[in-house]
């Protein structure tokens, strides 16, 4: 399978000299402790005359996302200039830049406009230096540049520019270091997300459990990666009862792909373990799920789908630490021969898992997965799904759930969070939800009612992830988007790629924090 191809490069220029000619150019624009826009310095005397001009009639004072377009070229040859506020400099935060750059990309693509320059801005408060500032405006133009076209035909394929030569050019180049650092880290992440976004909008009848682990194969030969593929016939030897369950009712088999990052000096590390829920359609199998937006359902693979794009980044960027990653890829339907309420399966544990829902799949297919996770003795071991519906409920778009039995781990994920702009809240581990998950005639259960379902389904993953250093990633209510947002698409939005790519980024190389 062709993947669509990836976003183009962002380029730095790092010259005292403005933009020559360029269609549009982009300034960040901060607000003074008065409360007006501030004077941003190499503007041509135009544009700064037509700055004061707005500011004195009330029409831009640089707020956070405020958008003002000037038309006219001046003297520099800049046929458009767009100012975009930030707000006051001494609280700007990298969120705060990726939003204003996606706004300014969006408007940009909006006008016709898919190449330009953007000014990056000066005197950053030590909260947000130049290298964290250079990546989240890279990554708000990658985001918000991204569209899914591969089924579009004709002159319907373009519905807004699409995203070209994007430059970030600084007058003052003593930062030079820290600025590319920043668009290389940018650009990682804003690739990834890309490549992830990609295969969560590829339909259920293009993107089969066969065709998700060939995929998997391709990125893991072109990237440098250690791969294999488990299917049918070797999940059955390991006794993968989740994964042969769930996977019963299509015509494609189960997959469990098992791909390896270990460069040279670290094969004897315990690796960082990345598990991905990796469902390419998830009908709800018997316990079908109502009619009403199943099509979004192509994305409950958005958990593999984000481990496999921040695999392919850690190889690329020659990351100095060991990761394996494991997905667990299966499909979710209700052939005559699914898997029904009432059944019980054997895990790969050896525990018997009662199936009261068989929509509940997620948990049974990780479970599996996180008992496989054991052979490579993990530092820490990480799963990332789509799991329950609940979280919506709990927290709307604005978090996602993170457990963990791993507190050193668990800070370095919610760093990965606040710096990516995925944010995470912790939710508590207790035995109270355990025991909720009694059965009478197995070991288990995989639901127990929709009270504390989400904190239900992590004590479900728990149990096959004991004695292990573990943190669980609830990410359904941000896989998914039904209004745009600055830098998220409608539809699928890749959620945790850049959390992943992040966190792993960001690891020593000798990981001093342990387990």
């Amino acid at each position: 399978m062709k993947l669509p191809p990836p976003p183009p490069h962002v380029e730095l220029d790092l010259t005292p000299i403005p933009p020559a000619a360029s269609p549009a150019l982009v300034v960040l624009v901060s607000r003074t402790s008065a409360g007006e826009a501030a004077r941003p310095d190499g503007l041509s005397e135009r544009t700064l005359a037509q700055l004061h001009a707005a500011t004195a009639d009330g029409e831009f004072d640089a707020r956070p996302g405020q958008l003002l377009l000037l038309h006219g070229t001046t003297s520099d040859g800049i046929r458009r200039t767009l100012l975009v506020g930030i707000g006051t400099g001494s609280t700007l935060a990298p969120e705060t830049l990726r939003r204003a750059a996606a706004q300014a990309t969006r408007r940009l693509r909006q006008a016709g406009i898919g190449d330009w320059h953007l000014r990056l801005p000066a005197n950053l408060p030590a909260s947000c230096p130049p290298d964290i500032a250079a990546q989240a405006i890279t990554e708000g133009i990658l985001l918000a540049g991204y569209a899914f076209t591969a089924y579009r035909s004709g002159a319907d394929q373009a519905r807004a520019a699409p995203l070209g030569a994007v430059t970030l050019w600084a007058s003052d180049a003593a930062q030079a270091a820290a600025w590319r650092r920043g668009v290389v880290r940018g650009q990682t992440v804003g690739d990834a997300a890309w490549l992830a976004r990609d295969l969560c909008h590829l339909p259920g009848n293009a993107l089969t459990p066969q065709r998700f682990a060939e995929v998997a194969l391709d990125i893991a030969q072109t990237s440098g990666l250690r791969a294999e593929v488990l299917a049918t016939e070797e999940l059955a030897r390991l006794g993968m009862g989740g994964l042969l369950g769930v996977a019963a009712g299509s015509r494609d088999g189960p997959r469990l792909a098992i791909l390896e990052h270990a460069p040279p000096g670290t094969e004897r590390q315990r690796p960082i373990v990345l598990v991905g829920k990796t469902v390419t359609f998830d009908s709800g199998g018997i316990s079908l799920k109502a009619a009403l937006d199943m099509e979004q359902m192509k994305a409950d693979m958005t958990g593999g789908a984000a481990v496999l794009a921040a695999m392919r980044a850690a190889a690329r960027t020659g990351l100095p630490r060991r990761v394996v990653a494991l997905l667990a890829i299966v499909e979710n339907m209700p052939d005559a021969s699914a898997m029904r309420p009432g059944d019980i399966l054997r895990m790969a544990s050896g525990a018997t898992v009662e199936v009261l829902n068989t929509d509940a799949e997620g948990r049974l297919i990780l479970a599996d997965a996180l008992h496989y996770a054991r052979r490579f003795e993990p530092a820490c071991v990480i799963d990332i799904a789509t799991l329950t519906g609940a979280s919506a409920v709990v927290f709307g778009s604005a978090f996602n759930a993170l457990f963990s039995s791993a507190p050193a781990y668990a800070a370095r994920m919610e760093q990965a969070g606040a710096l990516s702009g995925e944010r995470l809240w912790p939710m508590p581990l207790a035995q109270a939800y355990a025991e909720r998950l009694h059965s009478e005639v197995a070991d288990l259960r995989n639901v127990a009612g929709p009270q504390g379902a989400m904190l239900v389904a992590a004590a479900f993953l728990q149990q096959f992830a004991a004695g292990m250093p573990w943190l669980h990633l609830d990410i359904y209510n941000t896989c998914w988007n039904t209004e745009a947002h600055p830098y998220l698409p409608k539809g699928a939005t890749g959620a945790g790629t850049r959390l992943l790519t992040q966190f792993l980024l960001d690891l020593p190389a000798d990981d001093p924090a342990g387990p």
